[in-house]
């Protein structure tokens, strides 16, 4: 049992993100779709009422309804919402795979299994305090190799995303020089900044295997197959775990 500094206990957990407390990664999702990963939740409502919430089916959810009381006025709230808005939710609820803060509507329809644990992720504490999680175990490579890619502009950077998606990262983050001349105005970092490749856009593209050799592998090969992706490095070089290539393109 882990114990996070936003009080939230961890019942069943594998690998999580690294650097990122799992109270953060629920309240949201900094990590990215932590939804995807929760089973179920121990929740306290403003009002002193505790649930535990997960997946219900139809005839589970009717037998909530019936049972009455404060819980059973919540379950029939939630089916209103989703029996209301449901064919605007399938229509127009955004399919992104990295959704951060918001209200997860989807997870309310019948074929995502009115999962309540995950339509309250993200939701910045405004509807419950979390006390207690269950999350899916995941396999995390355990070795790591982290290319960096520099480009003229952040559009650039952008505009090769689809591509560098085709080679199956297990991470991928982008920012542009705003964030690099910040922290050279505050003289943090200096020394990491200085790894950097030239540019004003960047992309940071990780690979992950069971072996070191394996995932050294799967960043030379994206290093080799960057020539003919961007038409233009004009730097690579491997420096201990990172990858630093610079693209024109």
């Amino acid at each position: 049992m882990q114990k996070s500094r936003d009080r939230i206990f961890v019942t069943h957990a594998g690998s999580l993100p690294r650097g990122e407390p799992l109270g953060s990664m629920l309240i949201d999702q900094e990590a990215g779709k932590t939804v995807d990963n929760i089973e179920s939740l121990d929740v306290l409502l403003y009002d002193g009422t505790r649930m535990t919430l997960g997946p219900m089916n139809d005839e589970a959810l009717e037998t909530a309804i019936a049972a009455g009381g404060r819980t059973g006025a919540i379950y029939a709230g939630l089916k209103r919402i989703r029996d209301t808005y449901a064919s605007l939710v399938r229509e127009r609820f955004p399919e992104i795979p990295r959704r951060v803060s918001g209200y997860n509507l989807d997870q309310l329809l019948p074929e995502n299994g009115f999962h309540v644990a995950r339509a309250l992720v993200g939701t910045e504490a405004t509807c419950v305090t979390v006390l207690e999680a269950t999350v899916r175990l995941m396999k995390s490579p355990q070795h790591r190799q982290l290319v960096v890619l520099g480009f003229a502009d952040a559009f650039l950077a952008a505009d090769a995303v689809p591509e560098i998606l085709n080679y199956k990262p297990i991470g991928f983050e982008g920012f542009d020089s705003m964030l690099v001349d910040f922290l050279r105005r505050k003289q943090m970092a200096l020394e990491d900044i200085a790894l950097l490749p030239a540019g004003s856009g960047f992309l940071l593209v990780e690979f992950g295997g069971d072996s070191d050799d394996d995932a050294r592998a799967q960043a030379g090969r994206f290093v080799a197959a960057t020539a003919d992706m961007f038409a233009g490095i004009v730097h690579q070089a491997s420096l201990g775990d990172a990858w630093v290539a610079t693209a024109s393109a």
